[in-house]
């Protein structure tokens, strides 16, 4: 799209704009079209700064003093492979298996002598045969929990707030 002054308009954040106004995206997607002449580079800007506070740390210093819309949807696809390569390397779980975990799949239970543990009940795929003794690529439930640290509950439990649907870690995260 060339505006009056002859060079192409900045990309909007149109997702922010349309909640922001109130409007859908298509609508602001149009808006460049419809406004050729009264739009320059200059009206456009970095998508904005989200007011939240920012409490991760590395060692003393801040993680991050602020996050952009635009950064947010790459930094909860790091957020959700972190916490896959965290339940898998703590659990013992092989790929698939974590990939198969469901909502409420983590649960914390206390032991009679105050011990805490963390066990993730899920499906498994090693070992799974048909009634000839054959193995299938299907999976079952698996009979005996993993029992799992805290970090991996941890994980799985961030995950369980990006998440909307009962599988964890799906491809919709991802779009």
């Amino acid at each position: 799209m060339r505006a009056r002054f002859g060079g192409p308009l900045p990309p909007m954040a149109n997702t922010y704009l349309a909640s922001t106004l109130g409007v859908t995206t298509s609508q602001v997607a149009r808006t460049p079209g419809i406004l050729t002449d009264e739009l320059t580079p200059a009206d456009f800007g970095p998508a904005p700064r989200l007011d939240v506070p920012l409490t991760a740390r590395i060692g003393a210093a801040p993680w991050r003093e602020t996050i952009g819309f635009d950064e947010v949807d790459v930094l909860m696809l790091h957020l959700s492979t972190a916490a896959l390569i965290c339940c898998a390397y703590l659990s013992g779980m092989r790929p698939e298996e974590v990939l198969a975990l469901r909502r409420g799949c983590c649960t914390r239970v206390e032991r009679d002598d105050g011990t805490v543990r963390f066990e993730i009940r899920g499906r498994h795929f090693k070992g799974v045969l048909d009634e000839d003794g054959n193995a299938i690529g299907e999976s079952e439930q698996r009979a005996d929990p993993w029992i799992v640290l805290e970090p991996a509950a941890r994980a799985i439990a961030v995950v369980e707030e990006l998440e909307d649907g009962e599988q964890l870690f799906t491809r919709a995260l991802y779009r």
